[in-house]
C-alpha cells in the first residue's frame, strides 16, 4: 500500500512540474502579447508596420528614408528612431537583428552591400546613440533577395526598399 502511493505521489509531482512549466508559457506568452500591443500603439502607419512572428516582433521602418545609393541615417529619421528605442526597451535583454532590403533595380552585389551597409548604420547608431550593447544587435543585408511587393512598379520598388528591426524576446519565463 505504501509502494503504491509512493507511485501516485510520484505520477502527480510529474504532473504538477509539467502543469508548472506549462502556466510559466502561457504567462510568458499572455506577456509578449501585452508588449506587442504596446509597440503597435507607438507608432503611426506612416512611421512603421508591426508584425509579430511567434515571440519575434517585427518593426518595418516604413519611415526611414535613405538618400539613394546612401547609408547614411539623416538627421529627420531621429524621432523615428527615438521610437524605435522606446520599442526596444519594453523587451529588456532581447535580441535585436536589423535587416536592410533593397528593391531589384541595380546590380545584385551593389545592392547586397547597400542593403548591409544600411543595416551595419542603423546597427551603429543603436549602439552609439540608443547605448544598446552590442552583442545583442545584428545587422544583416539581404539585397534584394527577400521582396514584400512587385518589383515592377515604383511603389513596389518604394516597399522593397526597407529596413526591418526583428526584436527577438527572451524566452525565459523568469524574465
Amino acid at each position: 500500500m505504501e509502494e503504491e502511493i509512493r507511485t501516485l505521489d510520484k505520477q502527480l509531482g510529474g504532473a504538477t512540474t509539467e502543469r508548472s512549466i506549462l502556466v510559466q508559457r502561457l504567462e510568458a506568452q499572455a506577456r509578449v502579447t501585452a508588449q506587442f500591443g504596446q509597440v503597435e500603439r507607438m507608432f503611426t502607419k506612416n512611421e512603421a508596420r508591426i508584425f509579430r512572428e511567434g515571440n519575434n516582433i517585427i518593426l518595418r521602418l516604413v519611415g526611414l528614408n535613405f538618400d539613394s545609393s546612401q547609408s547614411t541615417i539623416k538627421q529627420d529619421n531621429f524621432k523615428l528612431l527615438a521610437k524605435v528605442e522606446k520599442a526596444i526597451d519594453i523587451f529588456p535583454r532581447s535580441e535585436i537583428m536589423i535587416e536592410g532590403h533593397t528593391d531589384s533595380y541595380g546590380d545584385d552585389s551593389l545592392n547586397q552591400k547597400l542593403s548591409q551597409n544600411r543595416a551595419e548604420s542603423l546597427q551603429k547608431y543603436m549602439i552609439n546613440t540608443m547605448r544598446i550593447r552590442s552583442y545583442r544587435v545584428i545587422a544583416t543585408g539581404y539585397g534584394e533577395t527577400n521582396p514584400v511587393a512587385n518589383n515592377e512598379t515604383a511603389a513596389g520598388r518604394a516597399k522593397n526598399r526597407r529596413i526591418d528591426i526583428v526584436i527577438k524576446p527572451k524566452s525565459d519565463p523568469s524574465i
